[in-house]
């Protein structure tokens, strides 16, 4: 009996340990549901390309056909020591049923990084008849930063300036 009641103690701590593990590493993978290629227009010939891997954030120009027309440049990345280390943290700060993923590790911010950390969250916009899936990027001053997964010439973005806007960027009077 004193054996089994070791055993599952030992057990417990086991999974416990592996738990802890897991969770520790889940702070630099971005959620499946941000990864791809995200398009903005730019212009009516070119769009500001947001790519998201596993583990990097990355940025780009693209033209209408999708092809690339600048460096790709790393924004965000897991295997970075300074002030492009990725951080994925989980926040319901928007609203108490939309996630957002703030990306930056905003101690090791430089200024003119994202000192206010960069929140990306995703959801979808109707136009029309057509629906959009969109990732909406969130730095400072009420300024949504928005790019849709097919390259179309709607623009998303917005400036929070409403008190339901402000509301739902987690800004309370």
């Amino acid at each position: 009996m004193k054996h089994k009641i070791i055993g599952a103690i030992a057990l417990g701590a086991a999974f416990f340990a592996v738990g802890t593990t897991a969770q520790a590493s889940s702070h630099s993978t971005i959620p499946t549901k941000l990864r791809g290629t995200w398009y903005q227009p730019s212009s009516s010939k070119s769009y500001s390309v947001m790519g998201i891997t596993t583990h990097t954030v990355s940025l780009w120009t693209a033209n209408n056909s999708g092809k690339r027309t600048s460096k790709k440049t790393t924004v965000l990345t897991s295997s970075a020591k300074n002030y492009k280390q990725l951080y994925v943290t989980k926040s319901n700060a928007f609203s108490k049923n939309r996630y957002w993923y703030q990306l930056p590790n905003i101690n090791k911010q430089i200024p003119g990084g994202f000192t206010d950390g960069w929140g990306f969250w995703t959801y979808t916009k109707k136009i029309g008849s057509k629906k959009y899936s969109v990732l909406g990027t969130y730095q400072r001053q009420g300024y949504v930063d928005a790019y849709s997964k097919t390259r179309t010439h709607h623009n998303f973005s917005y400036t929070a300036n409403s008190q339901k806007a402000m509301d739902a960027l987690g800004y309370k009077k």
